[in-house]
């Protein structure tokens, strides 16, 4: 005879004790692990550690409209503001790079400590070359990093009022992403022209070599001087009627045909008509 077992009682497993950090950050809580928060702690630092190099070599570098650096010191040593002092510029980048790292890690910290949330703060970018090149320039740097301030006021005002996260909620995703992507392309940008491959300028971008393009890379053909062209399509195919052979497929278009109807078409130009030069 076969009889039914009880059901065996449920076997408690001790669960395993939390470590301080754990208990306080509330690691386990959501769904993650010491070990895992370290690693997405590392990618973070190098993802953020490129503001401590370009936010001093952009604010660090520019002058306001007397002259002065962000330190106070002057940048240039003549009345022409044409010799650079290499000294005052390199001790006003060390400043400006130690503030910015001090700030990053004390804000980074208090988001940690006390707000508990993985979050890692620091200087935006976007804003300071907008101060160094728009503002600055304008006015002494005193006088602009008092509108900073100002700034900041404003914005805390808004955090606590609730308007900024409703103002960021009605901004539409694509365009949110699209703000990222900007400030990516921006970076490259700063990053080619240091590095040599875009040409630096003030402003650093600019159409052609000083405002002009008398260089590479010009794509569009510019006909002779004083020649006539076809420049589209239907006129040169009439044309090819009215001439034996126009429909031989072994004989080449007339000359100005279907080259300027392909550049006509492309430049959205009528489909009829042509252009003269003088």
């Amino acid at each position: 005879m076969i009889t039914n077992s009880p059901k065996g009682a449920p076997v408690s497993r001790p669960q395993k004790q939390q470590s301080a950090i754990d208990g306080w950050f509330e690691i386990s809580k959501r769904g993650s692990t010491v070990s895992g928060e370290v690693r997405g702690g590392l990618v973070t630092f190098f993802t953020m550690a490129y503001i401590l190099a370009l936010n001093p070599l952009i604010i660090g570098t520019a002058a306001d409209r007397d002259g002065n650096l962000i330190s106070g010191a002057a940048k240039f040593t003549d009345a022409a503001q044409t010799m650079v002092d290499s000294a005052a510029v390199s001790q006003s980048i060390g400043m400006v790079a130690a503030v910015t790292a001090l700030i990053a890690g004390v804000m980074t910290i208090l988001m940690g400590v006390v707000g508990r949330f993985p979050i890692g703060l620091a200087a935006g970018l976007g804003l300071n070359a907008m101060l160094a090149y728009v503002i600055a320039p304008i006015m002494t740097w005193p006088q602009a990093m008092g509108l900073v301030v100002i700034e900041g006021a404003v914005i805390t005002l808004l955090v606590l009022t609730g308007f900024r996260e409703a103002v960021f909620r009605a901004v539409p995703l694509n365009l949110r992403v699209a703000i990222s992507v900007g400030i990516g392309l921006f970076i490259t940008l700063v990053g080619l022209a240091d590095a040599g491959i875009v040409r630096p300028g003030s402003p650093l971008v600019q159409l052609g070599v000083g405002g002009s393009l008398m260089g590479w890379p010009i794509f569009v053909p510019a006909p002779a001087q004083g020649t006539r062209v076809d420049v589209v399509g239907d006129h040169c195919r009439h044309r090819a009627r009215r001439h034996p052979g126009g429909g031989d497929p072994h004989r080449p278009p007339e000359s100005g045909c279907q080259p300027h109807r392909l550049g006509a078409q492309r430049a959205g130009l009528p489909r009829h008509g042509r252009l003269h030069r003088p």
